[in-house]
């Protein structure tokens, strides 16, 4: 597992205690974030 991957899997365990860095190299890695649901 790559050190990208243990940092997604970190954030993916526990969301609500993420680092600025941590969520910064998640967004990227994928270029762009989508929420996962839609306020309407």
């Amino acid at each position: 597992m790559s050190k990208k991957e243990k940092v997604e899997a970190r954030i993916r365990n526990n969301p609500k205690n993420v680092s600025l860095d941590d969520f910064e190299a998640l967004v990227n890695k994928y270029g762009r974030i989508e929420m996962g649901w839609q306020a309407r």
